[in-house]
């Protein structure tokens, strides 16, 4: 080979070596610059308490001899120490508050806790920055110090203002305002915080309270209250995860009172002898823990306490709570929840030392006990005027859930009665009806009262009110005890009623000296009035200037009497408890004023005089008598101002009103007189607001919905408002649907709604597929025994939504063998969810059986012997009853079953209608029972669980879906941000899924077509976009395997296949241009 040769065979070789780096060179390159989605630092939330040693180490420098202010000095160098400016107060949103306040539930699902109720709310929506040691009492120091300032729902935020935390609305306000009391721990543990981190500052703590208004420097409280608040609520998780994540992942220093409680008592416990009496229980340890009730039962939807008594008594109560079963109850300060029916066992553990435990049987039930009957011991009883009397109610069953009554008076003029005690008292003579009215059913018993003159006497009826002394009636003094003593010597002893014919006014040594009755001379109005025994021998009463004699004289003796008393006033003191008495300096109450209402002499009339001042209302106001004048005439020709003593009616007012019927009640006679020229119009309902969130807003999927604890505010166009705990209409929440639900509350034409939450955490799977049903069929018969409390329920368990337009509901009415009346169900909506049911209900129905999807219609006109019947294509489908018989009263089943009178649902087990009526797949209740109306319980012949494994996966798939559709779009315009924001939330819920479910969202052994849809999208989203690949089967194993998964981007790969191309078509030239010059120099 020439020279020449030689080098062209090397240049070729060259350009093809060359040509083959550039070929992987120039692609790396690219690939290495070309852009990849943003790398963040993830702050990992710790929800672990740090080990003892850990924290003995931490506060090492703490001598465990110090106590009182030298130790929160000590505790604030430590922790001043480990204290970096790193946070600011406007960015507390972004930088701790999505670490430090997260779901202890779902600590990595993106939601914060509300501080106050512990409402969880994904993101920061509706919150705002609550300073819990307030800006007005110097908290403007540590207002960017994350372990003051929470993140807090406006509405509670508002609520508190700049108060003292106490628990008494007169000393503060009460964290646990939300019905949420573990706040009471953790607020105290946070003052706490503040007063040693602000030492050097002058933040102190003090024992007094202070409600709303002007600063006070920098002093918090109540110092009492947060000392026993931070012993009897135990460390709760949110702060265990505020406390770990701020030292361990985000570098700030520690809350010391969440590390070792006794630190608050060790500084402060010694302030005053309350706080001593409240710390001295922290140094005794208990040798043995009891909780009250020891067992116990608590029906779904409602809550249980349980109290913790220590031996000895002054011992240390401090526990930590557990349950054995959480799929059955949960407990958190001592309150159990329910989440199931079942029986769970429920262990507080001594903090002091944990083999000291206590425990209590806790037995979950889904049936309230309802009341049935009410009784009274007496159905008659006599009294007589200023006696008093207790009647004893007994309600039935002895295990009623609520056995809560209330009392009243058919006649308020004649008896009066304790609303809530039942105490009656005898007022006039004449008869009234006492009822007592069950708060559970409205269930009534009722007594027949007389009530008498005292044989002999006229009436005296007591005072109540200082504007009760009109003119023209006789007073007398008189007492209903005796034995009252003056300076400890003087001895007042006054005769007891109802002898008061010759009521003594005062004793003094020996001299008892008689009171007359006297006459008013005119009205008396005020508050303050006083007896006074001048020079003469007259007593008077001075009010307003006016002079009222009693007209008494005293024989020999008295003055000098008077004159050696040590006071010379006696006080009349109005009380809002006991009425109008007399009163000596400051000993105590001394007599009653009773009205004299003389026998013989008898009302004959009223008449009104005046204009009313107001004579425009809303209705539900009550009538105003300023401005009018009532005066009665007697027998005796003789009158008397009896405007303060009448009743109007109506009472309250109701809408067109024009007149008002005023009535005025002596001894067993009424008069009444009419008011003229009164206008009341409509009090509309202007809005309604949410007063305080249901208990529970995060639902595990397919459990059961409840707006439990749900209270709303409906205010009217008069500025009044009304709080309602029940009465409002909710709607239903699909449990089988993942993510956020709006839920709608409806009351009198108006709405507001709030936002629940389905996730897959602590969801009840059962292993398996669905049996789905196989049709629609009759869920629910409803047949009531008063009134029309009459329904059926269709329901939808076939596993997808059923247009409705071929179903139809009929009534075959007394054996009839063609239908009377017929419903044809798309009236309602066209299609009818999988897991929902359609209620369809009488018109006359009371509120309790109209919940959820209802409709009502005329189908429901139905007694027990009326078939009622589900078709579709006009052919029956599932039956109750039978059709073209009538079986006079009832079809029964020959036992306890039957069509009359009893509320019917469907055996859960059930999957198909049937068009044969079969009694054995019917469970029978009692007539209007309404506790199973609007829902359905389906289990399809399974084991029993919420949902099924391939429910699970379904529910996921359409949740992807979902979730990705306003974003993945087919025109390219897909969103990446937004479909990364949210796959972090979508990789939770995957991961909340138990194996099973992800075996079947992996598999798709059923050929789901969601599933397929969804697997689909998610394979394009991972490799288009090179997200989180976190699909895996129940084993852990990718749904995509890593080396499938493409490394380039849609962009990338353009860009690599036109560079390969290029470096190919320049090598190739290359060649060319080289074999050229070999054949030239061979030529």
């Amino acid at each position: 080979m020439n020279i020449a040769t030689k080098h062209h065979t090397l240049g070729l070789i060259s350009t093809f070596v060359l040509g083959t780096l550039l070929i992987i060179a120039i692609p790396a390159t690219i690939i290495a610059n070309s852009p990849k989605p943003q790398e963040v630092t993830a702050v990992t939330v710790i929800t672990a308490k740090s080990s003892d040693q850990y924290i003995s180490n931490y506060y090492s420098t703490i001598s465990t001899s110090q106590s009182g202010l030298p130790l929160a000095s000590s505790l604030e160098s430590r922790l001043q120490a480990e204290r970096n400016n790193s946070f600011s107060y406007g960015s507390l949103q972004t930088t701790a508050f999505p670490y430090t306040d997260v779901d202890p539930l779902r600590p990595t699902g993106g939601y914060i806790v509300s501080f106050y109720s512990g409402t969880p709310v994904y993101g920061y929506t509706g919150m705002n920055k609550e300073h819990t040691w307030p800006k007005s009492h110097g908290g403007g120091y540590i207002e960017n110090d994350p372990h003051m300032v929470r993140p807090t729902l406006t509405s509670e935020n508002s609520a508190r203002g700049n108060s003292y935390y106490a628990e008494s609305p007169s000393d503060g306000w009460d964290p646990a305002s939300f019905n949420n009391e573990k706040y009471r721990g953790i607020a105290a543990r946070i003052i706490f915080y503040g007063a040693v981190i602000g030492y050097t500052e002058g933040l102190r703590l003090e024992d007094v309270g202070f409600v709303s208004g002007a600063g006070n420097g920098g002093e918090m409280g109540k110092l009492s209250d947060l000392l026993r608040w931070n012993l009897e609520y135990p460390i709760d998780q949110t702060e265990i995860i505020r406390n770990e994540t701020l030292d361990i992942s985000l570098n700030y220093n520690r809350n010391p009172f969440i590390d070792d409680p006794s630190y608050a008592c060790r500084i402060w416990g010694s302030t005053n002898s309350t706080t001593q009496s409240i710390c001295a229980s922290q140094n005794v340890e208990p040798t043995a823990i009891a909780l009250s009730p020891s067992s116990g039962t608590v029906n779904m939807g409602s809550t249980l306490e349980l109290t913790v008594s220590a031996t000895p008594s002054n011992a240390d109560k401090s526990v930590t709570w557990s349950t054995a079963n959480s799929a059955i109850a949960t407990v958190s300060g001592g309150i159990v929840t329910p989440v199931g029916v079942g029986q769970t066992t429920i262990t507080a553990t001594s903090t002091r030392n944990t083999s000291i435990k206590g425990t209590a049987t806790i037995t979950v039930t889904n049936i309230p006990v309802s009341v049935t009957s009410v009784s009274l011991n007496k159905s008659t009883e006599n009294i007589t005027v200023g006696s008093t009397t207790t009647l004893t109610a007994t309600v039935l069953p002895a295990n009623a859930s609520n056995k809560t009554v209330s009392w009243s008076s058919s006649n308020t003029s004649v008896a009066s009665i304790n609303s809530a005690t039942g105490l009656i008292t005898g007022l006039s003579e004449g008869t009234s009806t006492i009822t007592v009215t069950t708060a559970d059913g409205n269930k009534t018993a009722t007594c027949s009262l007389s009530v008498t003159l005292p044989s002999g006497e006229d009436t005296y009826t007591k005072v109540t009110s200082i504007s009760d002394i009109s003119a023209g009636y006789q007073y007398v003094l008189g007492t209903e005890t005796s034995g009252y003593h003056y300076s400890g010597t003087t001895s007042w002893g006054l005769t007891a009623f109802p002898d008061v014919q010759n009521p003594l006014i005062y004793s003094l040594s020996v001299i008892n000296e008689n009171l007359k009755t006297f006459t008013a001379k005119t009205n008396i109005s005020g508050t303050d009035y006083y007896l006074t025994v001048p020079t003469s021998n007259a007593w008077t009463m001075t009010a307003d200037s006016s002079t009222l004699l009693l007209g008494t004289t005293y024989g020999s003796g008295d003055a000098s009497a008077v004159a050696n008393s040590t006071t010379t006033n006696r006080h009349i003191r109005q009380n809002s408890t006991y009425g109008l008495r007399s009163y000596a300096g400051d000993t105590g109450d001394i007599a009653y004023f009773y009205k004299v209402q003389e026998t013989g002499k008898s009302l004959t009339s009223i008449n009104v005089s005046g204009t009313p001042t107001k004579t425009s209302y809303y209705a539900g106001e009550s009538f105003d008598s300023a401005g009018i004048t009532v005066i009665a005439t007697y027998s005796d020709t003789s009158t008397l101002d009896v405007t303060n003593s009448c009743t109007f009616s109506p009472n309250p007012l109701t809408a067109g009103t024009t007149s008002v019927t005023v009535s005025y009640a002596e001894a067993s006679v009424t008069k009444t007189a009419l008011i003229n020229g009164i206008t009341v119009q409509e009090n509309t309902l202007e809005h309604i607001s949410i007063k305080s969130p249901a208990t529970n807003t995060v639902f595990p999927l397919g459990s059961t919905f409840s707006s439990s604890g749900l209270i709303i505010t409906a205010t009217y166009a008069s500025g009044l408002s009304n709080d309602l705990t029940t009465g409002f209409e909710v709607s239903v929440v699909d449990t089988n649907v993942l993510g956020q639900q709006t839920v709608d509350i409806a009351y009198g034409g108006q709405t507001t709604s709030y936002n629940v939450t389905i996730t897959n955490q602590g969801a009840n799977v059962t292993s398996g597929s669905s049996v789905f049903a196989t049709d629609l069929f009759i869920s629910e018969y409803i047949e009531g025994a008063v009134g029309n409390n009459k329904a059926i329920e269709i329901y939808n368990g076939t596993g997808a939504a059923v247009s409705l337009a071929n179903y139809t509901a009929a009534l075959y009415s007394n054996g009839a063998a063609n239908p009377t009346s017929t419903l044809i169900l798309s009236t309602f909506s066209a299609t009818l969810g999988h897991g929902q049911v359609l209620t369809i209900v009488n018109s006359g129905a009371t509120a309790a059986f109209k919940v959820g999807n209802y409709i009502e219609s005329t189908i429901t006109y139905f007694n027990g012997n009326d078939a009622v019947a589900l078709l579709k294509n006009d052919t029956v489908i599932d039956l109750i009853g039978v059709i073209g018989a009538d079986p006079g009263t009832a079809w029964t089943d020959g036992g306890s079953k039957s069509t009359a009178n009893q509320t019917l649902v469907r055996n859960s087990s059930i999957a198909s209608p049937n068009a044969t009526f079969t009694w054995s797949e019917w469970n029978s209740y009692p007539a209007d029972t309404s506790t199973y109306v609007g829902s359905h319980t389906y289990e399809g012949g399974q084991a029993s669980g919420d949902v099924t494994s391939e429910e699970q996966a379904i529910a996921w798939a359409q949740y992807f879906l979902s979730s990705t559709d306003r974003i993945c779009v087919a025109d390219g315009s897909t969103n990446a941000d937004d479909l990364q924001s949210g796959w972090s939330l979508l990789a939770s819920e995957y991961g909340y899924m138990v194996d099973d479910a992800k075996d079947a969202f992996v598999d798709n052994g059923s050929s789901n077509a969601t599933i397929a849809s969804a697997k689909a999208r998610y394979i394009y989203i991972v490799e288009k976009y090179d997200f989180d690949n976190f699909v895996t089967d129940g084993s852990g194993f990718k749904m995509i395997p890593s080396n499938v998964v493409s490394y380039f981007g849609a962009n990338d790969k353009l860009i690599l296949i036109i560079s390969m191309l290029l470096i190919v078509l320049g090598t190739t030239a290359c060649a060319f241009i080289a074999l050229k010059r070999k054949q030239s120099d061979v030529i």
